[in-house]
């Protein structure tokens, strides 16, 4: 029997207020995008808005094992006193970002393997000649997981390589965004995040322990992923026994290909739309909340418009915000004010040196400074005293 790898996310995170997060900092990041992006698509003349599902790029790993043996059912004879589960085959694992747009097209792959050199072979024009986007590379690491170090080499490559796809390699004068998951790693480096700036990408991060409600590629694109890697690691372990080849890390490369091939541009456009991430069929917060409501912790909905107040969106602030003080809170508007409230890489720099904000916080603090334009009185609340029911 073979299975997905097994996930962390812890499914009880998704609340109210993580959603509320999560979704005012998406329309935020659509609202700098029609504000950046003025004038008509010099690839279809038309305007920014009609189309801006070309402009959404979701990235995540996918990872797995050439080995079949994780879980096994021994179906033994009654005659045989003992039985023995093959455990020889091989234990090679590889990592690939991936990567693809609302539109569906399916942008650059990052092939992580472990080592220190790769096969010669295995160049990017490889990669590509074998139906893997232009700029999709393989970076060798110690571990196969993504690390900071791994995120630094490949970051050159990926923005090139986004730069590449429809529609943006013809628009160069306009923004986009990287939707990624909560793992630290993919914004943990300045070079990183002032190397998408430069390629004019704006770098959104979810919160954490929400892929399975939030992450685009985790809805469905994972899912057939999965199944033609099984599909083709079976026919990669016939040929084994049937012509001598070894399985390793190099074979598994070729299985990635595979369904990065058979990956449907429905595929990806589907997921978009079921994590609410399309701009063309996206749903308002209360209806949003009412679609993933089998999700919600303890049968939360959240109130009516008319309800709703300054102090019930206090609850639903970062927690890091509720413990800074008003006089630091704003230190912090004044500092975005003074950036036209665009959380640029010089920005956060000053936010992280005198304010003395993590980088892991900013973008809770752009969910912060978002609402307290929007919520007159909000930044001055230290005691709130509704619930959310």
């Amino acid at each position: 029997m073979v299975k997905a790898t097994a996930t962390t996310t812890v499914r009880s995170n998704i609340t109210i207020a993580q959603q509320f997060r999560w979704h005012e900092m998406y329309d935020d990041v659509l609202c700098l995008l029609r504000h950046h992006n003025t004038g008509l698509c010099n690839r279809s003349g038309k305007t920014f808005g009609e189309v801006i599902h070309h402009f959404i790029i979701g990235a995540d790993e996918s990872g797995f094992m050439a080995s079949a043996n994780g879980d096994a059912y021994i179906v033994g004879a009654a005659g045989k006193r003992k039985h023995k589960k093959n455990t020889a085959d091989c234990r090679a694992s590889v990592t690939a970002l991936r990567t693809g747009n609302v539109e569906g097209e399916t942008g650059p792959a990052v092939i992580l393997l472990a080592g220190k050199k790769k096969r010669r072979s295995f160049s990017d024009k490889f990669l590509e000649r074998h139906g893997a986007a232009k700029r999709s590379t393989i970076i060798m690491t110690e571990t196969v997981f993504m690390t900071t170090e791994a995120l630094i080499n490949l970051t050159p490559k990926l923005m090139k390589g986004y730069r590449e796809m429809p529609f943006l390699k013809e628009n160069p004068q306009w923004y986009f965004v990287e939707i990624t998951d909560g793992f630290g790693a993919h914004h943990n480096s300045y070079e990183a995040m002032k190397l998408r700036a430069d390629y004019k990408c704006l770098a959104l991060k979810e919160e954490g322990d929400s892929s399975h409600v939030n992450q685009a590629y985790d809805r469905f694109v994972a899912k057939g992923d999965m199944k033609q890697a099984c599909d083709s690691l079976g026919f990669m372990r016939g040929m084994r026994y049937r012509c001598g080849h070894s399985i390793d890390q190099y074979t598994l490369v070729h299985v990635m290909l595979q369904y990065l091939c058979e990956t449907k541009r429905t595929t990806w456009t589907n997921s978009f739309r079921a994590c609410n991430l399309d701009p063309r069929t996206r749903l308002d917060f209360k209806a949003w909340c009412d679609k993933i409501s089998p999700f919600l912790l303890g049968g939360q909905t959240f109130k009516e418009e008319e309800d709703i107040t300054a102090e019930y969106i206090y609850e639903m602030m970062p927690a890091f915000w509720k413990g800074m003080t008003v006089d630091e809170r704003k230190k912090l508007m004044g500092l975005a004010k003074s950036y036209n409230y665009n959380f640029t890489f010089e920005m956060v720099k000053t936010a992280i040196k005198e304010l003395h904000i993590p980088m892991a916080n900013m973008h809770g603090a752009r969910i912060v400074v978002h609402n307290c334009v929007e919520w007159v009185g909000l930044i001055d609340i230290v005691d709130p005293t509704p619930t959310i029911e």
